[in-house]
């Protein structure tokens, strides 16, 4: 079976990719979907087939259900037609979203900020966690690597060991985030270290290079099997600090007032849900899931084994249908109001911008106060009836 799918480039946000390419995707043998597509048994067609343009991160973990969907065949057998425009970004990914350029956005904490804040995009449910996929390394040799585990903070070292230390990473993401978040445990912050900006790709290079004391990598260069291979020892692990940061699918209110594309958004959701579940109930089906999107990274020219795969996709939080409806309605009460467990789940990485100066308390209340239409529940409610 041959399916077509459109690999679009945002070409008023994203100038460097001035042109569409349209590909054939060569799926497996249908049999390999089997137990995916039994999965999906009990999901209705469209009444109305819909195009939605869909932009979201090649091979990264939040994009594994939407993808699998597409390539089993269960989209198209619900009258979807996926057009994939590839993010550079989540901040601008929003952006065109509000652009009217895509539909529907597959974006990590940065995109969900940026569209909370700006109350330009209406986040529809949380995919999984990236916290775990963060992670700061040192040689084998480093002070670090022999320093003691602190169970206070949840990462090696005293604030003695980290004083100084020259820290590769990239700005303004969730990796910087985490070490600021590090450092404050101890006492310290950014100021109290040397960072050196640089985007991930980079200081993964610099890391093999041998550049530097500390590295900040994430997603699959953490599953590199040169990682071990090379001696590379993990000191800062984002689950273990105890960090949230949330992917999520978001939307806007122009694209929900079309009642072919909601409807549309509601049945790719459907497919979403039921594909975690089909992920979490075996060991076998994780393996496929792993194989297949490999086979993506492979065929887009990045470089990840099936099993670095399957290691990056099983060290990951998928969030259900009944998680998300919990996370949208279940009201929290903490330092800046009360609100719902979604937002409440923000406002560790908002501390961490309103800090650097990105955003202000003003935008946090803004935030707050329009809650019920950023996170709104009835898409989740009517999915889950």
């Amino acid at each position: 079976m041959k399916r077509k799918i459109a690999i679009g480039f945002v070409t008023t946000l994203m100038l460097s990719a001035c042109v569409t390419n349209n590909i054939a995707a060569e799926t497996k043998a249908a049999d390999d979907f089997t137990s995916l597509r039994e999965a999906y048994a009990d999901i209705e067609p469209l009444t109305d087939p819909a195009t939605i343009r869909y932009i979201g991160t090649i091979g990264l973990q939040l994009s594994a259900p939407i993808w699998l969907a597409y390539e089993s065949g269960g989209l198209e057998d619900a009258g979807i037609t996926l057009d994939f425009t590839p993010a550079s970004t989540g901040p601008l990914s929003i952006e065109a979203l509000t652009a009217g350029e895509v539909d529907l956005v597959g974006t990590g904490i940065g995109g969900i900020a940026v569209g909370t804040i700006q109350g330009t995009a209406q986040m529809l449910c949380y995919i999984n966690s990236e916290a775990s996929v963060q992670k700061f390394y040192v040689a084998g040799d480093s002070p670090l690597a022999d320093a003691e585990y602190n169970e206070e903070t949840g990462f090696y070292g005293t604030a003695e060991d980290w004083k100084g230390r020259e820290v590769y990473m990239p700005a303004g993401t969730t990796l910087q985030y985490l070490m600021g978040y590090s450092m404050n445990k101890l006492g310290l912050s950014l100021q109290d270290i040397t960072p050196v900006y640089m985007d991930a790709n980079n200081v993964n290079t610099a890391m093999y290079a041998g550049k530097g004391e500390v590295w900040g990598i994430w997603n699959y260069l953490c599953y590199a099997a040169s990682v071990e291979e090379n001696g590379y020892v993990p000191v800062i692990e984002g689950d273990d600090v105890g960090i949230y940061l949330m992917t999520a699918y978001c939307t806007n209110d122009k694209v929900l007032d079309d009642p072919v594309k909601r409807a549309a958004i509601e049945k790719i959701l459907e497919y979403h849900f039921a594909t975690i579940e089909w992920m979490k109930e075996s060991e076998e089906n994780m393996y496929f899931a792993s194989e297949v999107m490999q086979q993506w990274c492979e065929e887009e020219g990045l470089d990840i084994s099936v099993d670095e795969m399957h290691r990056y996709m099983s060290d990951s939080t998928f969030f259900g249908l009944p998680e998300n409806i919990e996370m949208w309605t279940e009201e929290v009460t903490n330092d800046h109001g009360t609100m719902i467990k979604a937002l409440d789940d923000l406002q560790g990485i908002m501390d961490f911008y309103v800090e650097q100066g990105n955003y202000t308390e003003d935008d946090r209340a803004a935030m707050i106060e329009n809650q019920n239409e950023l996170f709104d529940v009835d898409i989740l409610n009517a999915i889950g009836q």
